[in-house]
């Protein structure tokens, strides 16, 4: 088991103070959310091979849970935004799609990521 490493930490909360100081679009809200969640899941994967009791590791997993929909939620609107803004520009409907195309790879990835992520501190075990 390795604990996450405070450096990871101090960079999600210095993000939190720099984007409740100033607006942030909602690409930048969807990344640190992104890297929120993760932090949140390897502390819920730590917890869970350190042997904490079951209603802190559920208590850390309902978190990172809800983080990661936060996560989620945040890159569709990005997403979304980012269509919109192409739209509206006049974009051609093939770069239209091609956009929608790349946010859905993405989303797979973050996927897969995130599954990749759960199942190594398992397999370590």
């Amino acid at each position: 088991m390795t604990a996450v490493p405070a450096a990871q930490v101090s960079a999600v909360l210095a993000w939190a103070a720099r984007l409740s100081a100033a607006p942030a679009g909602t690409t930048e809200t969807a990344a640190y959310l992104t890297a929120k969640a993760a932090v949140l899941e390897r502390i819920a994967a730590d917890r869970a091979a350190g042997g904490w009791t079951p209603g802190d590791v559920a208590a850390a997993r309902q978190a990172a849970a809800r983080a990661r929909e936060s996560a989620d939620a945040a890159a569709l609107l990005a997403a979304a935004g980012i269509t919109a803004s192409r739209e509206q520009d006049g974009w051609a409907r093939r770069d239209i799609d091609t956009a929608r195309q790349a946010a859905a790879a993405a989303r797979q990835a973050a996927a897969a990521a995130r599954q990749a992520a759960i199942t190594a501190p398992e397999e370590q075990s």
